[in-house]
């Protein structure tokens, strides 16, 4: 089981908007499948707004006692928690000793810090559940596979291996004897993620309702793909060029590992750059790219570079929705994407959200936590979610 300091550590790092390792998001999995309660904590502190507030009422119940003691617990596991002596001095300069303070009241005493959740569900059983379509690949003969329906099978295209699927992972060998240059095509659907080892070992990480097109063999000067939606590449580095093609511009890469969004219901395509350096080409324009930019392309072709957050560029990669002042029109088109539902707004609603929603949740407790902070009620009518 993850101890106390290590979790706290994760949350004000998650607090912080930073981006959590492998080992950080799979100990805060673990913690949050272990206990209602420990899920109920992670859900508040979505609402950065009410959980200080929540704070702040928690200090005015108790401000003596309650607050020494939870100084003297965050003082005596302090050096339980791997960090030097001043990140908790930074994080007392920032505020941060009130937030993990916070969080100790919740671990320790179990104050109540939630509303009742805004949500009717009019039936019983009436919720959403994330998308489990099955992933679709369309083989170069035109025929197509359904990819949940093999196992560890290999794909096979008119009497030839052509692929092995294993554990969720599609391969192609890039054998020089294979001689096969068809075009296949990976398509998800709602809910769905997949990833895919090139025939160049490159990998790609595509996310719901995306398409990849690419050769099950390259051959020539450049390597290219075609890409709807979003993914995330990781490229081989080799002499020819790699490029992903999308509707509204190219990146042109030679090893390197970047992220791509290109929804067709997005104003601009943008591509976010984590190691290496690519290229972003348009009709227009043309720009360069070094680790922690990015960059968009409008329906215009014009090209705006920027500083990127990949914690939020990359938090579909860890299942989680990650927002930073997020509309709620913006936040309803995100979960589109991973639950089959339709959004009615009877009235506008004017607040925002900042916070990490779980992925592999019903629909009802992502809304309770969307109402509690936009004050908002929500009702759920089929796959339709209605805004009252």
């Amino acid at each position: 089981m993850v101890n106390s300091s290590r979790i706290v550590f994760i949350l004000y790092r998650y607090y912080q908007q930073a981006e959590l390792s492998e080992d950080e998001t799979q100990d805060l999995q673990e913690w949050l499948a272990t206990s209602e309660l420990n899920q109920q904590l992670f859900d508040e502190l979505s609402n950065t707004e009410g959980w200080e507030a929540e704070l702040n009422a928690i200090k005015a119940r108790n401000p003596e006692p309650t607050w020494a003691l939870l100084k003297a617990r965050i003082e005596q596991d302090r050096q339980a928690v791997s960090m030097p002596f001043r990140w908790w001095q930074v994080a007392a300069a920032i505020g941060g000793l009130v937030f993990l303070a916070g969080i100790w009241a919740a671990f320790y005493f179990r104050q109540p810090i939630a509303k009742p959740p805004m949500v009717d569900n009019n039936l019983p059983g009436n919720d959403i559940l994330p998308g489990k379509n099955a992933v679709h690949l369309t083989l170069g003969n035109g025929s197509v596979v359904i990819l949940d329906s093999l196992g560890n099978q290999p794909i096979i295209q008119e009497g030839r291996r052509i692929a092995e699927q294993a554990q969720g992972v599609i391969r192609y060998p890039g054998r020089a004897d294979m001689k096969d240059y068809s075009t296949n095509i990976l398509k998800t659907s709602i809910g769905n993620l997949v990833s895919v080892v090139l025939a160049d070992g490159s990998k790609v990480w595509l996310n719901a309702v995306s398409s990849l097109e690419y050769p099950v063999q390259f051959t020539g000067d450049v390597r290219v793909v075609t890409l709807h939606g979003e993914a995330y590449f990781e490229v081989a580095h080799q002499a020819s060029p790699f490029v992903v093609h999308t509707t509204r511009g190219d990146i042109i890469v030679l090893g390197t590992h970047f992220n791509v969004n290109d929804y067709v219901n997005e104003s601009t395509m943008q591509t976010t750059l984590m190691e290496g350096k690519v290229r972003l080409r348009s009709d227009m324009d043309s720009v360069v790219l070094r680790p922690g930019e990015g960059a968009a392309i409008s329906d215009q072709y014009k090209i705006q570079r920027f500083a990127a957050d990949t914690g939020f560029v990359l938090a579909w990669k860890q299942n989680v929705f990650r927002f930073q002042n997020a509309d709620y029109p913006e936040i309803f088109k995100q979960l589109a994407r991973w639950y089959d539902l339709e959004m009615v707004f009877e009235q506008p609603v004017n607040a925002r959200f900042s916070g990490i929603l779980p992925k592999d949740r019903p629909l009802s407790q992502l809304l309770a936590i969307l109402a509690k902070a936009g004050q908002v009620k929500f009702e759920i009518r089929g796959k339709k979610v209605i805004v009252k």
